[in-house]
């Protein structure tokens, strides 16, 4: 029997479902971040795009079609940039668990003692090192996986470009509708002044429901880093407002100072 107040043994199907257990949730946290980030770029963009617009005419449909083509052509950049990104780097990890695997072979007492001193970094004495380093190294593919981890800092795992960049182009979609919807169903006429430019209710809208999705976004990024919820809404909500602010300044002062200002439409 164990003594009281000891640590109860674990087994090895406990600690075999850990591993499987962190490893997922370390994935699902991945997913997460790729929704997120997807749709805060997809907000923020397209906040942009429609308030710089917006500010340059009142005609709702020239701000909605230059949303619908900045939206479309965000997503394509943001799915291709995520499908190449994770593709090239998939492969740039496995040329070099190529590399480490010919050298294994090629000098393998090397290999070792590159092996030992690692292990001594990390903070064993030699001796201990030596035998932990001799034991891998009796298993070729223990060996490599040692390598790969411990010399080249990488931790190769199985990828899956199309969905990564499928997910983020899907997220960004969503986000972009976000900013777009309220110039279809609210007047676009200028009515009101803010800092001496005049808004229309669309835009007002726009940009609060944009500061909303945004600040969610941010907690929610936050909260999964673990971090303060309350400032990472705000710190991307602020950054949104920036967005819109500046977008709808060039937009309006833009057009004037080259002469090309169209007559306000919208309704």
């Amino acid at each position: 029997m164990s003594q009281a107040g000891a640590p109860a043994a674990a087994s090895s199907d406990e600690a075999f479902a850990h591993i499987a257990l962190s490893r997922r949730r370390v994935a699902r946290v991945s997913r997460v971040r790729e929704v997120i980030f997807g749709t805060q770029d997809g907000l923020l963009t397209t906040l942009g795009l429609v308030s710089g617009v917006g500010g340059a005419t009142g005609d709702r449909y020239t701000v909605l079609v230059a949303g619908a083509a900045g939206a479309f052509a965000g997503m394509i950049a943001m799915g291709a940039g995520a499908y190449i990104s994770s593709k090239s780097q998939q492969e740039v990890h496995e040329a070099e668990v190529e590399v480490e695997r010919t050298e294994l072979s090629r000098h393998p007492a090397r290999e070792l003692e590159e092996l030992v001193h690692l292990f001594q970094q990390e903070g064993l004495p030699e001796e201990d090192a030596r035998l932990v380093a001799e034991k891998i190294a009796a298993r070729p593919n223990a060996m490599l996986a040692a390598m790969t981890r411990m010399e080249l800092g990488l931790q190769v795992e199985p990828g899956e470009p199309i969905r990564e960049g499928g997910v983020m182009a899907l997220a960004f979609a969503v986000g972009a509708l976000v900013p777009i919807l309220p110039w279809l169903f609210l007047s676009t006429r200028h009515v009101a002044s803010v800092a001496g430019m005049t808004v229309s209710p669309a835009l007002v809208v726009s940009a609060a429901v944009t500061m909303g999705a945004l600040f969610v976004m941010g907690a929610g990024k936050a909260r999964v880093a673990r971090t303060s919820s309350l400032r990472g809404g705000l710190e991307i909500m602020l950054i949104g407002l920036a967005a819109a602010i500046v977008g709808y300044a060039l937009g309006s002062f833009f057009p004037l100072l080259v002469g090309a200002r169209p007559p306000a439409g919208g309704g």
